[in-house]
């Protein structure tokens, strides 16, 4: 065998093992990348947590937790400890879910997400348990108001009450809130408590009015209450055998009321908004509507100009009183909201059912 002959072997025998190896590292990678494929996916979906659409789209969405309520909550809530049903993820809730969309929500626990009522009255009540909430104001605003609206709840129970046209109600509480009582809340002539175990039924006493008793499912109690004015006096949790868990006094009055705002930029108001005050000023001022109450709660719905993103928003005044100061602020109705932006809001109330609005204002923001 020549030199040359010999040489072009062994250039082609190097050649077939660079290839041969070079198809071996391919095989590998893609061996590698299979691998990658099968673990990438996100763990909820391996653990089989319900994935349902949270928000409206308009913004980002609050992340989806795979972890239940801690142990505590779990034995205070026995709705908590039942399995979820198809009513559970039905219509009414992932319609509730499209309320789920504050920033202020850290990990919504989807598989602890219950509804409690659903009727002719509701439209429907859903809980959602999150790992976090919180509600913070924007820097400018005073810190006494800071101070009274601000909080953090950790394992917290978020109530979506929805409304009868396209809104909802929204509220959240702590473990503590709900064993102290403080677990409760209006939308229109709606009460609804959410209760402990052991409480089966709710009596709600009135000072010129027949008592109101519901009966408790799912830990929640829900009523219509009297039409009209009505001063709420007491509230008491009865076990199965109609005997008091737990009494709860209204306050009667006595307290320090503020002094009332500063008349608001180009404010008009007609109907029972008698007011339109603002504390503080720039773009993180503090409006307030004071309102003439004729029912027992009214839809507010604000209109804000096209810098504000979100058009038109909307909140609950609730109270027994006949005269309501309801807070306004750059997070009215939309919590991703840190700051006004200038030009002029208008809004109407409107009673619960009714056709037309019960009162209209309006102010200008520079």
């Amino acid at each position: 065998m020549s030199l040359d002959t010999l040489q072009q072997r062994l250039v082609q025998a190097s050649r077939e093992l660079s290839r041969a190896r070079r198809r071996r590292a391919r095989r590998r990678g893609a061996v590698c990348a299979a691998l990658v494929v099968l673990v990438t996916p996100p763990a909820l979906a391996a653990t089989g947590v319900w994935q349902p659409t949270l928000g409206d789209g308009e913004g980002p969405a609050p992340a989806i937790s795979a972890d239940a309520p801690p142990p505590d909550q779990l034995a205070l809530l026995g709705v908590l400890r039942r399995e979820q049903t198809e009513a559970d993820r039905g219509v009414a809730t992932r319609y509730a879910l499209k309320f789920v969309d504050s920033p202020g929500l850290k990990g919504v626990r989807t598989d602890s997400i219950r509804l409690l009522a659903q009727s002719k009255e509701d439209r429907g009540v859903v809980l959602v348990p999150v790992e976090r909430y919180e509600h913070r104001l924007p820097g400018e605003i005073p810190e006494e108001l800071r101070k009274r609206v601000e909080r953090t709840i950790d394992d917290a129970l978020c109530i979506y009450h929805l409304d009868s046209v396209d809104g909802a109600g929204v509220a959240c509480y702590s473990s503590a809130d709900v064993k102290e009582g403080r677990a409760w809340g209006m939308l229109g002539h709606r009460s609804l408590w959410i209760v402990p175990d052991g409480v089966a039924s709710v009596r709600t006493e009135y000072g010129d009015r027949d008592p109101v008793v519901a009966a408790v499912r799912d830990n929640a109690a829900i009523f219509t209450a009297p039409e009209g004015r009505v001063d709420e006096r007491r509230t008491v949790w009865l076990d199965a055998d109609g005997r008091s868990v737990r009494v709860i006094e209204r306050p009667t009055g006595g307290g320090t009321v503020p002094p009332p705002p500063a008349p608001a930029l180009g404010a008009r108001h007609s109907g029972v908004v008698e007011r339109v005050g603002v504390r503080g000023s720039g773009r993180a001022a503090q409006y307030e509507l004071r309102l003439r109450m004729r029912e027992h709660g009214y839809y507010v719905v604000l209109q804000r100009p096209a810098c504000a993103g979100k058009r038109r928003v909307r909140e609950f005044a609730g109270g027994s009183s006949d005269e309501y100061r309801m807070p306004v602020t750059p997070m009215f109705g939309d919590l991703s909201n840190a700051s006004w932006c200038p030009g002029v809001y208008r809004g109407i109330v409107r009673a619960p059912r009714a056709l037309k609005p019960a009162g209209t204002f309006s102010f200008r923001v520079r």
